[in-house]
């Protein structure tokens, strides 16, 4: 109830304030100071706008990561493949910041949907390879509960939650057909991941149009919980250079689980050709510039080595399966082999007539160029 100030009769009107909305909590502003050089004396260089958004974008940035991260529950696991440049220097390379790549870096999240909904980091793994299907034999990937920073570097090491060892991988020329594999351990847990046959006729390079053929099938575990993955061919067999080639596997007995793997190329983000579903983004990392420069001593040097950034090289959405038994570390440590026991998805194909303006953006017929 408002009191009536003195000298107002009953049926007077008098003045009332109201007080407004509580003002909003003060937001961190960047401010350019204006500088004034003394007299005779030149103005001190003032920062660009890039310098400042740096300065921002850095003020705000998450804290770094101290403790492993607790896994996630979802349906889906979504994986970044980055390309990582190295910190060397390459003579052919004389504008790079890194001789080349320097490896693959694999960032997991658990998500509510397949597009990267409530999307949270989970696991993190690194091969120091330039080719994830150029590792040696017996390598041990240790699987770390965190997240890649922008960097393409692993934020937090202190201990993994799974190793994956690739300890079956070579084979003979002759018996290019038996199965490789490699395992997973967890808990004191070991869960197997094979590809079986059928893997010579796809890596001849005599074959044309390789992708339209379809690969072998890959089982993840054993007994009760062991998941197969159906054999796959690429979409589309045989492209314009202007889509993501993608893959698709489905889990036998349930239609509505399975891998999609796509090859990212930066000609699918620019536009596509009739049919394209448009280019598919990563959760966290920027897509793979698909552009090799040629420098003038006649090396060949990407924006990423050049700019010393790591960018995605492919993207892996798995739709678990409903009565999924197994850990979510061997479906990511799945997206690890992928790529070493099915390289043709990725391989390099040499194409003079690709080249546009001295660079390599594509391969014709289906083949995609390893970038």
């Amino acid at each position: 109830m408002v009191p009536v100030p003195p000298g107002h009769g009953p049926g007077s009107t008098f003045a009332v304030r109201v007080p407004g909305p509580p003002a909003p909590p003060p937001q961190p502003v960047l401010v350019q100071p204006t500088v004034v050089g003394a007299p005779g004396m030149p103005v001190p260089p003032q920062p660009t706008p890039a310098q400042n958004y740096a300065a921002l974008a850095a003020a705000n940035a998450p804290p770094p990561q101290t403790a492993p991260l607790p896994t996630p529950k979802g349906p889906c696991l979504l994986v970044d493949h980055l390309d990582v440049p190295g910190d060397g220097f390459s003579v052919l390379n004389p504008l790079s910041l890194g001789a080349d790549r320097g490896g693959q870096a694999f960032a997991g999240y658990i998500a509510d949907d397949m597009d990267g909904a409530g999307a949270k980091a989970a696991f993190a793994a690194e091969i120091t390879t330039r080719e994830t299907y150029d590792v040696p034999q017996g390598l041990v990937v240790p699987i770390y509960p965190s997240a890649v920073d922008q960097k393409g570097q692993i934020e937090w090491t202190g201990s993994a939650v799974a190793e994956l060892h690739l300890d079956n991988l070579q084979t003979p020329c002759c018996k290019c057909n038996e199965p490789i594999s490699a395992k997973v351990t967890k808990d004191g847990q070991t869960y197997e991941i094979v590809s079986e046959s059928g893997r010579c006729m796809r890596l001849c390079v005599c074959i044309p149009c390789q992708p339209c053929f379809a690969d072998s099938d890959m089982t993840l575990g054993e007994g009760a919980a062991q998941v197969r993955l159906k054999g796959a061919k690429t979409k589309p067999c045989c492209d314009c250079n202007r889509k993501d080639t993608t893959v698709f596997r489905s889990v036998e007995g349930d239609a509505a689980a399975g891998m999609h793997r796509a090859v990212l190329t930066t000609e699918a983000a620019l536009g596509s050709c009739v049919g394209s579903k448009g280019a598919r983004d990563l959760v966290r990392h920027k897509r793979h510039s698909g552009v090799w420069w040629r420098t003038p001593l006649g090396g060949l040097q990407s924006e990423e080595s050049k700019n010393g950034t790591p960018t995605g090289s492919q993207a892996y959405s798995i739709r678990l399966p409903a009565k999924n038994a197994l850990p979510p570390e061997v479906w990511f440590a799945a997206t690890v082999f992928e790529g070493i026991a099915y390289p043709y998805h990725k391989m390099r194909v040499q194409s003079g007539d690709c080249q546009i303006g001295g660079s390599d953006y594509g391969a014709p017929c289906g083949m995609e160029m390893t970038r």
